[in-house]
Parts: structure tokens; C-alpha cells; sequence
């Protein structure tokens, strides 16, 4: 599902840096650990075609994301790819739900209720729905995050720092509850972090150091 040879990316002014080859089968679920500024995030972008990587090769359920053109990358990533943010980043102004149905729209799949009746209640979110976003604690709102990366059916889920805010109690409760839901629909997860809280709840840890 997730393949990856040779990647190497550069910033502007700044040192080459390279990833050990990542290859995730349909279903799997790992880790990506290192420490900040080792490449995690970038990592991460270069998966979902955020960025495009100076070499290399990206395959994600077949396809060369990496050779993909701007439209079809923002495309594949909508339909394919879920993301679970560091930061919420939702939409302030109008409910949960609305954000939820937003999400849906930006893969112009239209909007599907049953899909998100069906996550509300895997998540036991559904009597929190016509919230807005500031009226929720950051647990609840880690919820929405994982409901939001799934509206769209996605095959993978790429999560960055996702537990970096919460207490040991709700970080333990948000990894359980995203691993328990990427099992069930058979999503390959990959989860970028420093967090050590994390590492014991997965076989699959890939190390990166910062390299240039």
C-alpha cells in the first residue's frame, strides 16, 4: 500500500535530507519516530504529495504519487489519503458536522450521511456534532480529527504528532481508538511522532535521523 525507494528531498538553502525506504502493507500499521527537525513532517508531505520529492519514488496503492501533476495529487490525496494533523485547523465558525461535510466536498464525492452517522457512532461523537470547534475539550476534538481523516473512505491514514497536546490519559485513549478504527476498515496508518508514549503500541517502528 505504502512504498517508498531512494526519497530525498531539499529546502531551499538548506542541506539534502534522505529516508530509509518505507514499504507498509494494505491494513499495516507503523511508526515513524525521530526527533524534532529529523525530517518527520516532511516525511509525511512527501506521502501524501504535499511535496514533491528532489528523487525518488512514492507508491501509494500503485500509484507514483510523486509523478502525479498538482491537480491530480490534491485529488488522490482527498480521495485516498486521510490526515490527522498536529493542529485541529478546524473551521471555526460553523459545527462539527459542517466541518465533516466540508471534508467530504473536497474530494467532490458529495456529501454522504450514512458514512458519517456510521463514524459518529464508532467514535461516540454523534451528540457533539452541531458543536462548533471552541466548544469542544482537545479530546473531543482529536475525535473529530479522526472522524474527519475517514469521511472520505480513505486507504491510508498519515497522522503528524497527533498526541503532542494530550494528557498520558487521553494520548493512550486517542492511539487505541485510531489503531481500533484503522483496523476495522482496513486502512493502512502510518504515525509521525517524538512522543515515546507511543512506541509500545506498535510492531512497526521506523527510525529516521536527520541526514544531509
Amino acid at each position: 500500500m505504502i512504498h517508498t525507494n531512494a526519497l530525498q528531498f531539499k529546502y531551499p538553502d538548506a542541506g539534502m535530507l534522505g529516508f530509509r525506504d518505507i514499504s507498509l502493507l494494505t491494513g499495516e500499521q507503523g511508526l515513524i519516530k525521530g526527533m524534532s527537525g529529523s525530517g518527520k513532517t516532511t516525511l509525511l508531505h512527501l506521502l501524501s504529495g504535499i511535496l514533491t520529492p528532489e528523487s525518488g519514488t512514492i507508491l501509494i496503492d500503485n500509484v507514483p504519487v510523486n509523478k502525479l501533476s498538482g491537480q491530480q495529487k490534491d485529488l488522490f490525496r482527498a480521495k485516498n489519503i486521510g490526515l490527522i494533523f498536529q493542529r485541529n485547523l478546524f473551521i471555526q465558525s460553523v459545527s462539527m458536522y459542517q466541518n465533516m461535510l466540508l471534508a467530504q466536498g473536497v474530494a467532490h464525492s458529495g456529501a454522504d450521511k450514512e458514512i458519517l452517522i456510521e463514524i459518529f457512532e464508532e467514535l461516540d461523537i454523534g451528540n457533539l456534532s452541531n458543536k462548533k470547534p471552541h466548544h469542544l475539550s482537545q479530546g473531543e476534538q482529536q475525535r473529530f480529527s479522526i472522524a474527519r481523516a475517514l469521511v472520505n473512505k480513505p486507504k491510508v491514514i498519515l497522522a503528524d504528532e497527533p498526541t503532542s497536546s494530550l494528557d498520558n490519559a487521553n494520548c493512550l485513549k486517542f492511539t487505541q481508538m485510531l489503531k481500533g478504527v484503522c483496523e476495522k476498515y482496513n486502512i493502512t496508518l502510518l504515525i509521525a511522532t517524538h512522543d515515546s508514549r507511543l512506541e509500545q503500541q506498535f510492531n512497526c517502528v521506523i527510525e529516521i535521523n536527520e541526514s544531509k
